[in-house]
């Protein structure tokens, strides 16, 4: 199974892979998502240290590229068992095994996704600078430093490229939700309309979250 059969007929696809699962190459695409995940804040810690930012902020960017990789890899298991449970009510019989191997194709998308958020993040830092923050972090300087650090991350969320991207991003997760259904179909036995209900009702609640997000502030 390649990943562009996954992209192109998710359903065949599963078909061929439902009795022999494997986990090496899922988790080889969940890394791959792992490692585009990572460009966006990457491309932060680089201009906060070229800036000669203090040690506790370039450290907090660095806790975000940490946070991003390993991110996705627990996205991979919690969107698998949060399958799991909801196709349980639609009568799926598979294992939580099988639904985490064939779900982790379902990343694919995510790659995409990385390297997205990463070109609106690499637009947005040519017109967002690195805030000026102080070099002693104190019990005085402490507010100062928390709202620096959040009126340039509210700037860099602005930016029309990364809510271009944010959009693009939301749109790749509904594309990942139809690899999805089709994966949990077959790991779990299910027709396709109960494997879209198992996937369809958490992602949806998803996607409407992060869709809001986007929207408020820029048309609400």
């Amino acid at each position: 199974m390649s990943i562009t059969n996954v992209l192109t007929d998710p359903n065949e696809s599963f078909n061929h892979r439902a009795e022999n699962p494997g986990l090496l190459r899922p988790l080889g695409v969940v890394f791959l998502a792992a490692v585009a995940a990572i460009i966006a804040p990457l491309l932060s810690y680089r201009e906060f240290l070229a800036a000669g930012a203090p040690p506790l902020a370039v450290f907090g960017q660095a806790g975000s590229i940490i946070f991003a990789f390993f991110g996705q890899f627990v996205a991979w298991i919690v969107f698998a068992i949060v399958f799991y449970l909801f196709s349980i009510a639609v009568g799926g019989s598979g294992s939580l095994g099988d639904t985490l191997k064939l779900n982790g194709w379902g990343f694919v998308p995510a790659i995409i996704a990385g390297i997205v958020s990463g070109i609106g993040q690499f637009i947005a830092l040519q017109n967002v600078a690195v805030p000026d923050l102080p070099q002693n972090f104190n019990q005085e300087t402490a507010t100062q430093f928390a709202e620096a650090l959040t009126n340039f991350q509210m700037a860099i969320q602005s930016e029309p490229a990364v809510r271009i991207a944010s959009l693009i991003v939301i749109l790749l997760t509904i594309w990942q939700a139809v690899i999805w259904a089709h994966a949990t179909m077959h790991a779990r036995d299910l027709s396709l309309r109960g494997a879209t209900i198992a996937v369809g009702v958490p992602i949806g609640v998803f996607v409407l979250f992060n869709l809001y997000n986007l929207l408020n502030g820029w048309v609400i």
